[in-house]
Formats: C-alpha cells, sequence, structure tokens
C-alpha cells in the first residue's frame, strides 16, 4: 500500500515541530543539555486519532516506542497494517483502552478538536505517568461561535481544562499559515475556482478567526 502525504496542515514538517516543541530531540540535531527523562529515546508514546499511522511510522522509526489509536475501525486497521510492531487499536479518546501511567507522552494532531475535549484530555492524563509529556495539534478560536466545516477547540477553554487537570503548560506556537496554505492547496487539488463551502460558513469561519496552534503540556510527577 502507498501513503500519501500526511492530511493536515504542516505535515510532518509540524509533527517534527511539535516533537521538538515537547522536549523530543532524536529528530533533530542535539542541542545542550540533557533530554528530559520522560522523551528519551525508547520511550512510549501514544498517537491519540492516529488516522492511518503515519506518525506512528515517524516516531518508531526515530526510535520511540510509538502506538496508536483511531476511533475509526478502516482507519485503525490501515495504521496496523503500516506498523505491524506497533499497538494500533480502535477506541474513542473519551475512553482508552490503556492502563493508568502507561505512556511517557501522548500526541493529538487534528484530533482533539473531533471529541469531547474535557474527557479526551483526562484520559491523556490517565494514561500519562508523572512527568509525563501531552503535545496538542490542533485548530483553535478565541470563540465558541460555530465554526462552520471546521472542528476548532476554543483557547480559553482548552486552557481552563488543562489547568483543572493539573497539566502545566510548556510550550505554544502559533503556525496558521500552515493552516491557510493547508486549505489553499485543497482548493488547488479540486480544479475548481469554486469555493469549497458556502458563504454562510465562510462567514461562520470568519467570525470564530481559526488559529493553528501547537500546545505542550506536563503532568507533574
Amino acid at each position: 500500500m502507498t501513503f500519501g502525504a500526511p492530511a493536515r496542515p504542516g505535515g510532518s514538517a509540524l509533527t517534527q515541530r511539535l516533537l521538538e516543541l515537547s522536549g523530543i530531540s532524536s529528530l533533530r540535531p542535539a542541542r545542550r543539555g540533557p533530554t528530559p527523562d520522560c522523551l528519551r529515546t525508547g520511550a512510549r508514546v501514544l498517537d491519540v486519532g492516529c488516522g492511518d499511522g503515519g506518525s506512528v511510522d515517524l516516531l518508531n522509526s526515530a526510535g520511540y516506542a510509538a502506538d496508536g489509536v483511531d476511533a475509526d475501525e478502516q482507519l485503525a486497521e490501515i495504521a496496523a497494517s503500516r506498523n505491524p510492531g506497533a499497538s494500533i487499536l480502535q477506541a474513542s479518546a473519551e475512553s482508552l483502552p490503556h492502563a493508568d501511567s502507561s505512556y511517557d507522552a501522548v500526541m493529538f494532531e487534528c484530533s482533539l478538536s473531533l471529541t469531547d475535549s474535557a474527557r479526551s484530555l483526562a484520559e491523556a492524563r490517565r494514561v500519562l505517568r508523572p512527568g509525563g509529556a501531552l503535545m496538542v495539534a490542533d485548530v483553535f478560536s478565541g470563540t465558541s461561535g460555530d465554526g462552520g466545516t471546521i472542528p476548532h477547540l476554543v483557547e480559553e477553554d482548552f486552557l481552563k481544562n488543562l489547568a483543572a487537570l493539573g497539566y502545566i503548560v510548556t510550550g505554544t506556537e502559533d503556525h496558521t499559515q500552515s493552516l491557510r496554505d493547508y486549505y489553499a492547496q485543497m482548493l488547488m487539488d479540486s480544479g475548481t475556482a469554486a469555493a469549497p463551502c458556502s458563504a454562510a460558513e465562510r462567514e461562520a469561519i470568519k467570525k470564530i478567526n481559526p488559529r493553528y496552534l501547537l500546545y505542550t503540556a506536563g503532568k507533574p510527577g
């Protein structure tokens, strides 16, 4: 089976940037200072909403012990075929089939906004070991208004949920240009100058002013 480019803003380049922001250093030249123990090479990483398993493959190729879950049965099967040495399960982010404190890092790429994010963040915290890292790349807005065709997280609510669960934010970056480029490419690939959504949806998207953000946070030890 041939796999195409990741279907998300920034592709694998932003996956690598998210890993770097989290403290994972094996995907770039060594930096000064020790690599955090929770993200050493060989650490266990869970990709929640792993899709076809591209990021699981990336992580395992870099020397990490990465597993994945996806709510879609077909995608979970594709991810499992792509990563025969990993545990790939069909499961929801709100009810992970993993033991408490079983992973060093949990990653959501364009998947947290598709779930009940408060419950999903709580589940991620449960499966993270003390000192573990949470990694999120997603569309965010400053309002809870309807975003049309774009699932998104309200940044204020997201941060409140993190604080309520005891996470400590360790990093954030804005990559909104990657979101714009992604949708521009979708329009070009459609082969038509027609807008990919209705006028009402365009107004709804404009209202929420979507941004594409990377967030990392730690579970206290």
